[in-house]
């Protein structure tokens, strides 16, 4: 995977409520690293960005602080994104669910070919619409309940080498009845709170980091850097480009 590294505050102004961070993981942590290997990427840690004013959030607010909800080990976190990319410039990247994604229908309703006569562009399809807002609200609400440790340990034998070979996972997102999360399946509740499955077939506390960068509802969108300290910076396309 190629990556663009945009400095953050070239960045900001393109940052939506309810994009999904992802952490990529490092060597001087082997707990993170544990993750990111079983869900056989580089990723160990999700979180929710969002922009929050008064205690409100979305893009039609006027925009002040931009935060983090996320499930951490010691339950939840709420915090400024600044903060997070100055201590981990260049690892954390920024991915968007499918909250724009647009369908082709023709003169019956039914899906085709775009290029074909009489066909034209549709209202986004329920089935692939992510509320970002609901999606921010929800990680934001679970930040006062623990951390879902015996989700994580119910979770280790479907991806351990050897034991997930006698183990099934579960894809009733149903049947957990849980409150506390941790970070992927707090996320992959939240966006399905704003009427997007991110990865079909699967329960939400089966979910890793990595099984959600790799949903083909998820688009990535660029890495955050250190700020440039410019009054007049490069714009973000030139970044894009570059990549």
């Amino acid at each position: 995977m190629k990556r663009a590294y945009v400095p953050y505050d070239v960045a900001r102004p393109y940052i939506e409520t309810g994009d999904m961070l992802a952490y990529r993981a490092s060597w001087l942590n082997p707990f993170s690293w544990a993750i990111a290997t079983a869900g056989r990427s580089d990723i160990c840690h999700i979180a929710a960005a969002g922009w929050l004013r008064n205690g409100q959030y979305g893009k039609f607010v006027p925009k002040l602080h931009l935060w983090v909800a996320e499930k951490v080990l010691a339950g939840g976190r709420l915090s400024l994104l600044s903060g997070q990319v100055d201590r981990w410039p260049r690892r954390i990247d920024v991915y968007r669910p499918a909250s724009s994604a647009w369908i082709v229908r023709g003169p019956a309703g039914e899906m085709g070919n775009p290029s074909d006569d009489g066909w034209e562009l549709a209202r986004p399809d329920r089935r692939v619409y992510c509320s970002g807002s609901m999606i921010f609200d929800y990680v934001r609400s679970k930040a006062d309940l623990t951390y879902n440790w015996q989700g994580v340990l119910a979770a280790a034998p479907n991806y351990l080498i050897g034991l997930r070979w006698f183990f099934r996972p579960s894809q009733d997102d149903e049947a957990e009845g849980r409150e506390t999360e941790f970070c992927s399946e707090c996320y992959a509740a939240a966006a399905r709170q704003g009427f997007c499955d991110l990865v079909h077939n699967l329960a939400d506390d089966q979910v890793l980091p990595g099984d959600l960068v790799r949903s083909p509802l998820m688009f990535y969108q660029f890495t955050l850097d250190r700020p440039t300290g410019s009054r007049n910076p490069p714009p973000l396309v030139e970044y894009l480009e570059a990549a």
